[in-house]
């Protein structure tokens, strides 16, 4: 059922080098009691959900030159987009009035088409491409399922042959999607969905069963975590030719890549033994640099990673307010 990968293993602690000169730009969309960016494409285009006083989530677009525009799905109560393509269509999820959780998809025009899957209780869309359309998950039974939905609505349900749960988090231009399934034992692992429906397991070493991908490159080259037997969360990177790297940046205690771009820069958060919670960047040749929003007091976590380097997350300042960042070179 598995696949035996060629694992190469490097010192958890690489290259750690450091922080070069980086712009930060707080943004928050008005009215905002909370701000979490959840994607940025290579336009620099941000998108992702606030509070307010009176709503639990409203999603928001932010320009590179930032312009912010806010919107919900029309009848929602909460709207959290997930992710945007390099066309800027929006996906995400949204709760209806009988408080349903149902897809939608946003045009850059501002129009947006809700989606539901037949006899499912929830919709979560968790990833957008131009050309392949929507990944995620659906609740049936209340179980976790996968879903494709192509550009032009079509949907095609799909499990990890024999899991007992299946939760896609990426996708690539090519159709391959990238996720997570849980077996018959409860164990979690990893898999790579190939355009044609064939699949494809991996563990990260000294992850068998805790291994979570989180996002897939366009050359198939995929990033995430495990945790190992001591409860240690650690990042890994995982190429097409079957090469397994595991990393962290110097002092951390718990490892999270959340995103890869198209050169294999990955981006994510980790934390250090004072519980104070950083962002890191990860080049392909390994050097990481490690960085915090000037004005973060004990927070600083990574969303997404562009094509071209900027990184969008959010971090909390001296009053524990919760804004939005854009990081540029």
């Amino acid at each position: 059922m598995f696949h035996r990968f060629a694992v190469a293993c490097v010192p958890f602690c690489l290259f750690a080098v450091a922080a070069q000169a980086a712009s930060f730009t707080t943004f928050d969309p008005s009215k905002s009691t909370g701000t979490m960016p959840a994607a940025v494409n290579a336009a620099g285009t941000v998108t992702g959900f606030y509070t307010t006083k009176s709503s639990p989530a409203h999603g928001f677009v932010r320009s590179a030159a930032g312009g912010i525009v806010s919107f919900d799905v029309p009848g929602s109560g909460a709207t959290q987009p997930a992710g945007i393509d390099a066309k800027g269509r929006i996906c995400g999820a949204y709760q209806d009035g009988g408080g349903n959780r149902l897809g939608f998809v946003r045009q850059p025009d501002g129009t947006i088409k809700s989606f539901s899957i037949a006899h499912a209780s929830e919709v979560v869309p968790s990833a957008i491409d131009a050309v392949s359309g929507v990944t995620g998950s659906y609740i049936q039974g209340g179980i976790p399922h996968g879903f494709l939905r192509s550009v032009k609505g079509k949907i095609t349900k799909f499990d990890y042959p024999g899991a007992t749960a299946t939760e896609p988090t990426a996708i690539n231009a090519a159709g391959q999607v990238a996720g997570i399934y849980i077996d018959a034992g409860s164990l979690v692992h990893s898999f790579i969905r190939a355009a044609s429906g064939s699949f494809l397991s991996f563990d990260a070493p000294g992850g068998t069963g805790r291994t979570i991908a989180a996002r897939i490159s366009p050359d198939g080259t995929v990033t995430g975590y495990f945790r190992d037997d001591g409860n240690v969360v650690h990042g890994f990177l995982r190429t097409p030719g079957d090469a397994i790297t595991t990393f962290d940046p110097a002092g951390s205690v718990s490892t999270v890549p959340v995103s890869i771009n198209a050169s294999n820069t990955i981006a994510g958060t980790y934390k250090t033994g004072d519980g104070v919670s950083h962002g890191f960047l990860r080049t392909v040749v390994g050097h990481i640099t490690k960085f915090s929003d000037p004005d973060a007091v004990d927070t600083t976590h990574t969303s997404d990673i562009s094509n071209r380097g900027v990184i969008t997350g959010n971090f909390v300042d001296s009053t524990g307010f919760r804004h939005g960042f854009v990081r540029s070179k």
